[in-house]
């Protein structure tokens, strides 16, 4: 399989190309495709195809769209995989021609610098051969694609100029004269091709005219941009004046590289082809490229293989400036200095280094510039006074300079280690070779292999993918076992202690890394980084402020802005409300130093409070319209919602955390993710007693919720008598004196605790149990309580609801109906859109018996539109299992076992949950339906159909064949 993008977009597979379908459809191609194989979101997809003005449908034409692409795809479709927050498209480097061409070009740089021309001209003139036009040239011009079809295109050209040099110095020179008159006309302000068309035309015997070119270069620069030439090339028509001997045919000794003072490694550099890619790319263009990153992310490494990379273009050479021992920022001039050889004690040290830069085209590397920033303003003097001169800087906090161009370096991508058991190479991913590399350093056998990836990618994890720890981590291979490395990884900065004893301290220990930028903050900054430690996987800004408490808010804004600039903030993400994250190995240090400060309990304090707050404000948002949003908010913060739950247990403060687990239920049955919640309810309730109090039962009533979706209906009707009797229980003056502890009103209310607990009563037994007997006086105990509050919506939708129930269970359909259609309108009326959908599933179920199919799909393709809306998986598969059930009563059965395996592929997403069976009506099977007039042959070709589906995929089709079949 190959996508080309570097010309009109292709999708070919065994030599054949694709349809890739409508221009949307090769939008959506082209926008996955340039960022493969990351992850791009459904909102960054939706923004960028409708340009920051998509319509209301958008998600659900999104996911159309998604389907049909999977479908044009064929046997490929599984390429394109649905990962939160929203799709991938899985490509091989070689199956992507951007990425073969960056390929290509590295290894022609490589073969140019290392003396071999015509082969890496060979190479070059490949990569260059992978382009058929302008990126993406049939692909409507979006302002999402611009970066990249301007990165690609700058790359191009340096290429380009690169094949060029490899020509020259293979001798070429009359060749490439026609060509490079071409060039210069159509780039008139590369200098390089200015020179290289003046180096080719004197090699040629055509001095006049390599005079001449320079003479047109001058007045191309001057007339339209105001500019003298360069003091490169200004020397260089110096030199064809004077007949440099150097300038003439280039001969074997010319192949050596160029002067530079380059460490030799000693061991391999691992992975990191698109960040060279990236640095190629900057360099060509930049005079000012800094890399910076968190500690321990190989920003070192990275700017000497770059620089490496860089030779044929700095024929001065390449010079690196350590500059990690200097104390003074007043030194740095002195430290490139002496790096560069410049000795002139007569003069200034400055003056001299200008002199000596100023003619020469040469990059220098500044490794480690964060704790010298105060004096970086002499970096800018120097490429003011050296036009030839680029300097890439490595650094923990950008440099702050006019025209410098930062390149944030992220750790390694950590694999997905449910993905390893089906990947052909686990060694393709950078942060398992890298892994794999150092550990081989301990034992030469050692290899990551489809058995032990899984425990080699949990230990990556850990150590967020920063290059130092992975290194470090495979060091103790020396002393432990791979799964036992595993185990002991819950203090990664005690454990990774022994680096080499030749490397800096800061490098044999990961402790050591991150003190020394803790150590360069200011006493207020620092303050604020070990106070954000107490937060686990991500914040908001209000978050940050809540936690450092006593701070305004702006200097909260500033701080973080700081932390993000000298890498112990990773940059915010693109959410709603903005999140900020950091490290988990910093978060550990910055614990550390919380501890060692003495402010570990009142911050931890006050982070319990804060995100009880956020789950109070949450609760009744779970069942509305905003129900999309709250949950992708508690998902964002569940590691911080399971610390402040450990923290009620290991304090004893047990009834906060027994109300919050009793509100996060939903979030839980939601989420898929019933085994977990569970654990904390029956944990929580058994470790706080009998005692009758409003947080026992409302921990007893979110348990309840949770076995009745698990399909445990004893549990369910167990635990909610246990808490209709708490809340029965409770005395009015008790529940003042909760209602002022928890100020949230009625969902705390002893009245509506009973009535919620009363509610899942009825519902558990009318439809699981048969019992009319046991659940008539339930309901009437229901229509009491509605009657004492008959002014709360709530209450009032809630009882009619139940009398839906009931009525549906003795066969009053037409009295079923009338109260499901006012529940209906009620729901839309308030704006609470998953009682909505129960309701409507209801009135399904009655169309159901009445066999009115056509109406029946009608309500059930509505509920399957709130289920997709408000991410309700559990409730998606029922609909699509009772969709099922419709298509067999319209004769439809091939399409109903298609459904019923896309439901038993969505209950099996979410762990499993409620089916058919479960029920008191309605309870055939839709492929037990089928039998009656298929195959076994066809029942399993549907079914298999209806399992390959995603939960988007399975939306889409049962929406599209309703609608088709209206």
């Amino acid at each position: 399989m190959e996508f080309r993008i570097l010309g009109p977009l292709e999708v070919v597979r065994e030599g054949s190309l694709l349809d890739a379908g409508t221009p949307r459809l090769r939008l959506l191609v082209a926008l996955l495709a340039v960022r493969s194989p990351g992850v791009v979101s459904a909102e960054r997809l939706i923004d960028d195809m409708w340009e920051s003005d998509p319509p209301e449908t958008a998600r659900h034409t999104l996911q159309g769209y998604v389907y049909r692409l999977r479908q044009a795809l064929g046997p490929d479709g599984w390429r394109l995989q649905s990962r939160a927050p929203g799709y991938l498209l899985k490509t091989s480097p070689d199956e992507l021609d951007a990425r073969r061409f960056q390929t290509l070009a590295e290894q022609g740089r490589e073969a140019l610098a290392g003396g071999r021309p015509k082969e890496g001209a060979d190479l070059l003139r490949e990569a260059l051969g992978l382009w058929r036009g302008s990126v993406l040239a049939d692909v409507a011009e979006m302002v999402a694609l611009e970066p990249e079809r301007a990165r690609l295109e700058a790359m191009r050209l340096g290429v380009l100029e690169d094949r060029v040099e490899a020509d020259l110095a293979s001798g070429w020179h009359s060749r490439v004269v026609d060509e490079l008159n071409g060039l210069v006309s159509e780039h008139p302000f590369r200098e390089r091709l200015w020179g290289q068309l003046m180096i080719a035309q004197y090699r040629a015997g055509r001095q006049a005219d390599a005079l001449h070119a320079f003479r047109r270069a001058r007045q191309t620069l001057d007339e339209q941009l105001g500019i003298e030439p360069s003091p490169w090339l200004c020397r260089l028509e110096e030199r064809i004046l004077l007949h440099d001997p150097d300038l003439g045919e280039p001969r074997a000794a010319e192949a050596a590289r160029p002067l530079h003072n380059l460490p030799s490694p000693r061991t391999s550099f691992v992975g990191r082809r698109d960040e060279l890619a990236d640095l190629a790319g900057l360099l060509a263009t930049k005079r000012l490229v800094t890399v910076t990153g968190p500690p321990g992310a190989g920003k070192t490494r990275l700017a000497l293989a770059a620089a490496e990379q860089s030779m044929p273009h700095h024929p001065h050479g390449v010079c690196l400036v350590p500059l990690a021992e200097i104390d003074e920022p007043g030194l740095i001039t002195s430290a490139v200095a002496a790096a560069l050889g410049v000795s002139e004690p007569e003069r200034p040290v400055l003056d001299a280094l200008i002199d000596h830069l100023k003619a020469r085209r040469l990059l220098l590397v500044l490794d480690n510039l964060e704790h010298l920033l105060p004096g970086v303003a002499v970096v800018g003097r120097l490429l003011d006074a050296a036009p030839g001169l680029r300097v890439l800087a490595t650094s923990r906090a950008p440099l702050r300079l006019s025209g410098e161009q930062e390149y944030r370096l992220a750790p390694l991508p950590v694999p997905d280690p449910e993905e390893l058991s089906s990947a052909e190479d686990p060694d393709g991913f950078d942060a398992l070779a890298l892994f794999a590399e150092r550990a081989r350093a301990i034992d030469p056998r050692f290899t990551v292999t489809a058995g032990n990836a899984a425990p080699v990618a949990e230990i990556v994890a850990r150590v967020d993918g920063l290059p130092l720890a992975i290194e470090l981590a495979a060091a103790r291979l020396r002393h432990f076992p791979l799964a036992e490395l595993r185990r002991r990884l819950t203090d990664v900065l005690s454990l990774l202690v022994e680096g080499n004893t030749d490397q800096p301290a800061r490098q044999q220990q990961l402790r050591e890394a991150i003190a020394w930028s803790y150590d360069l903050l200011d006493p207020a900054d620092q303050a604020l980084f070990r106070r954000l430690g107490i937060v686990r996987g991500g914040f908001s800004l209000d978050a940050a402020e809540a936690v450092a408490a006593n701070s305004p808010a702006g200097a909260v804004l500033r701080g973080i802005s700081h932390l993000i600039e000298v890498s112990l903030l990773q940059a915010p993400l693109d959410t709603d409300p903005v999140r900020y994250s950091m490290l988990e190995t910093i978060r550990e240090y910055a614990l550390d130093e919380l501890r060692a400060h003495g402010e570990y309990e009142e911050v931890s304090r006050r982070h319990a409070d804060l995100y009880a707050a956020l789950v109070e404000r949450a609760e009744p948002e779970l069942t509305r319209a905003e129900q999309p949003r709250w949950l992708r908010r508690l998902e964002a913060d569940h590691d911080n919602l399971r610390a402040v739950l450990r923290r009620a247990r290991e304090t004893g403060e047990l009834d906060p955390g027994l109300v919050m687990a009793g509100r996060l239920w939903r979030f839980w049955h939601f989420r898929g993710r019933i085994t977990e919640g569970r654990a904390w309810l029956d944990e929580m309730l058994a470790l706080s007693g009998d005692a009758a109090t409003v947080a026992r039962a409302k921990a007893l009533i979110g348990l309840a919720g949770l076995c009745y979706w698990e399909r445990d209906l004893d549990g369910a009707e167990g635990h909610y008598r246990q808490a209709a009797e708490v809340a029965r229980g409770l005395k009015h003056d008790a529940a003042e004196v909760v209602d002022e502890q928890y100020p949230i009103g009625t969902l705390l209310s002893p009245w509506w605790l009973e009535f919620e607990s009363l509610l899942g009563l009825v519902v558990t037994i009318a439809c699981h149990r048969g019992d009319p007997e046991a659940a008539a006086p339930l309901e009437q105990q229901v229509q009491a309580i509605v009657a004492q509050h008959a002014a709360d919506p709530m209450a009032m939708g809630n009882g009619m609801a139940t009398s839906a129930l009931v009525k549906l269970f003795t066969g009053e359909l037409d009295a079923a109906r009338n109260y499901g259609e006012l529940v209906v309108a009620g729901t839309r009326a308030i704006g609470e859109r998953w009682y909505e959908s129960q309701m409507l599933r209801t009135l399904a179920l009655i169309s159901l018996r009445e066999r009115r199919y056509e109406q029946a799909e009608q309500e059930l393709t509505a509920c399957l539109g709130i289920a997709s809306e408000l991410d309700d998986l559990p409730s998606m598969a029922m609909d699509l299992d009772r969709l099922g059930q419709a298509a067999i009563g319209r004769q439809s059965p091939q399409r109903a076992v298609t459904l019923a395996g896309a439901a038993s592929r969505v209950r099996e997403t979410v762990g499993g949950g409620l089916a058919i069976d479960d029920f008191r009506w309605e309870t055939v099977h839709p492929t037990d339906a089928a039998r009656r007039v298929l195959t076994e042959s066809e029942i399993d070709v549907a079914w298999a159909r209806g399992r390959s589906m995603s939960p988007d995929d399975a939306v889409t089709y049962a929406t599209d064949v309703v609608t088709t079949s209206r």
